[in-house]
């Protein structure tokens, strides 16, 4: 009589099938993710084509863009925010990436997005520019919200896996 253990039959192996980390968030977590990549992006095709556009056009046609104050906030706001966006844009690849510690690098690059954006909305504002573009005040409201998302505690403890990773296998204590 032949055991079970004795044969070189080999069982089917089950295997829990796992999602990705993003599966894994809860809403407000994944919201808040989500918002981290997209507002990167919007900063990034919001001043990018406005900065470069009005350098070219300034250059061809012998124009001092800085000679105007508002002119000279645009273009520093104009400069900053692609930085901007792609710090935000690395910000959200941390988050998928589960990296610790990302939430205070985030909310610090989020608020110098907020205050890029707050300048923007002013100066817009002021120069009677802000009701036909308002999706200036649009990109800042979100990105107050966004803030406002990684502050909750919730939020906090769906981003940040905390300091171990646990194992997949259990540990036999007999």
């Amino acid at each position: 009589m032949a055991f079970p253990e004795d044969t070189d039959y080999k069982p089917i192996e089950s295997r829990q099938s796992k999602g990705s980390s993003i599966m894994q968030l809860e809403s407000l977590a994944l919201l808040a993710l989500l918002l981290q990549l997209g507002l990167g992006i919007l900063a990034i095709m919001y001043a990018t084509p406005g900065f470069l556009s009005l350098i070219i056009f300034a250059t061809l046609l012998g124009i001092v863009p800085l000679s105007d104050l508002a002119t000279f906030g645009y273009m520093i706001a104009w400069a900053i925010l692609p930085i901007a966006g792609i710090l935000q844009l690395r910000a959200g690849y941390k988050f998928y990436k589960r990296t610790p510690n990302t939430i205070t690098s985030a909310k610090q690059i989020n608020i110098l997005a907020i205050v890029l954006f707050g300048t923007d909305t002013i100066i817009s504002a002021f120069e009677g520019l802000l009701l036909p573009y308002p999706e200036v005040a649009l990109y800042l409201a979100a990105n107050i919200f966004l803030v406002y998302l990684l502050s909750v505690k919730k939020v906090q403890d769906g981003l940040n896996p905390g300091v171990y990773i646990q194992s997949e296998y259990q540990l036999y204590n007999g």
